[in-house]
C-alpha cells in the first residue's frame, strides 16, 4: 500500500507538473513577439521556447522524484510521468481525430524530456 501510495501522489504531482508547463508553454508561444509564419519558418526559436519552458519542469520533478522514491527512481518517475501525461493530452487527443497526431507528436516530445 505504501508503494501505491507514493506512485499516486507522484503522478498527481507529475499531473501538476506537466500541465503547468503545457501552459507555460502555450503562453509563452502566445505572447512571442513574432508572428507564427517566422517561428515556423525558423524552427530554432521554437526549440528554445521549448528549452526554456520545459528544462525548469523537468529539474523540478526530477528531484521530487529523486527524493520521494529511493528504489527504483527512474521506473517509477517514468511511470507516474506517462500516467500524468495520458491525463493531460489524452483528452485533447479524443476531442478531434485531426489533432490526434499532433498531440501524440509533442506527447513524445514530453516523454523525451521529463523522465
Amino acid at each position: 500500500m505504501r508503494t501505491f501510495a507514493r506512485l499516486a501522489l507522484g503522478a498527481l504531482c507529475a499531473f501538476c507538473v506537466v500541465w503547468l508547463s503545457a501552459l507555460a508553454y502555450g503562453q509563452l508561444l502566445e505572447h512571442l513577439p513574432a508572428s507564427r509564419i517566422w517561428w515556423q519558418a525558423h524552427p530554432a526559436i521554437l526549440y528554445a521556447v521549448e528549452i526554456v519552458t520545459f528544462v525548469p519542469f523537468a529539474v523540478v520533478l526530477a528531484v521530487f522524484f529523486r527524493r520521494l522514491f529511493p528504489r527504483h527512481a527512474i521506473a517509477s518517475a517514468f511511470a507516474c510521468t506517462l500516467v500524468a501525461m495520458a491525463a493531460v493530452f489524452v483528452p485533447t487527443a479524443l476531442r478531434s481525430y485531426d489533432l490526434l497526431w499532433a498531440v501524440l507528436r509533442v506527447n513524445a516530445e514530453f516523454v523525451l524530456t521529463f523522465p
